[in-house]
């Protein structure tokens, strides 16, 4: 078997532990008090994905070792593996104690050191788990492919093959309940959507995936509250970014055509927030018009 292909199989086995940690998971537990490296309040499943993260990589040879949106600095599970994958372990935790939907996102680079990354063209796969009444999950290296398990066979069913992002959606996802801190140029754009419905989860894998299914946009970009962005550029934008462009979107830091995977790789800043902003065609070319 090719070797990033047994790296997928990892990814996925990684997704079915956290899926079933999920379904066991006391959801009215109050959250406690701490803060994961990238300054994200953390619970007692973050916790565990971070553990589960850490077993799983190490189970497999090829992967020299990980940076984790929950670990300061990376780790190294097999000295002599060939890739580095990057981890946010679990998406929108902060959906877990209402019990909705998380996530999880991986991208993966063939090094074993960090300063040679450039940005995130460097990539040369992603993927990303939806946890919800479905486990699914998207590979994507030239083709963007979708799978979701089958608990009854026991087995992954590809259902979805080489997928194209819809020319026009009928939705779009942003938080406009922080519409005071929008830029003007944020809401002079999404002034073009008025009459579509929002759809809004709080968790950018969830909402990132409606929108390539479905077509629309998800923005979340800088803004008078957020000046610096609220999303990790190597763990939540990078592999994202590569997903949206390869189903024929474009994916942007903010609204003047700066594509995230053109931002260089943050070597001294592992956790660097940006901002992101996900268009499919035509919600792209009203940028461009």
């Amino acid at each position: 078997m090719e070797e990033i292909y047994q790296i997928k199989e990892t990814l996925m086995i990684y997704s079915l532990e956290i899926y079933e940690i999920l379904q066991t998971f006391d959801f009215n537990i109050i959250n406690n008090k701490k803060r994961n490296s990238s300054g994200d309040n953390v619970n007692r499943v973050d916790d565990q994905a971070d553990i589960i993260s850490e077993k799983v990589f190490s189970s497999n040879h090829l992967i020299y070792g990980f940076i984790s949106e929950e670990r300061e600095n990376m780790v190294i599970t097999n000295e002599n593996g060939k890739y580095i994958i990057t981890i946010d372990p679990l998406d929108g935790s902060q959906n877990i104690n209402v019990g909705f939907n998380v996530g999880a996102i991986y991208g993966i680079y063939k090094c074993t050191d960090i300063s040679k990354i450039k940005n995130g063209r460097d990539l040369i796969a992603a993927g990303y788990t939806v946890f919800s009444t479905s486990l699914q999950f998207n590979f994507t290296r030239s083709s963007v492919d979708y799978y979701r398990y089958n608990f009854k066979t026991q087995n992954w069913i590809i259902y979805k093959k080489d997928h194209h992002i819809p020319e026009k959606g009928k939705i779009y996802s942003i938080n406009e309940g922080i519409s005071e801190y929008f830029y003007d140029d944020l809401k002079k754009y999404i002034s073009n959507f008025k009459g579509r419905s929002i759809r809004w989860m709080c968790c950018m894998v969830t909402d990132v995936h409606r929108n390539l299914i479905e077509g629309g946009c998800f923005i979340y970009p800088k803004n008078k509250k957020n000046e610096n962005g609220k999303l990790r550029l190597i763990y939540e934008l990078y592999p994202m970014a590569f997903i949206w462009e390869k189903s024929g979107g474009e994916a942007y830091v903010d609204l003047n055509n700066n594509k995230i995977l053109d931002q260089e790789f943050p070597l001294s800043n592992l956790h660097k927030k940006e901002g992101g902003v996900f268009l499919g065609p035509y919600e792209d070319s009203l940028i461009k018009n």
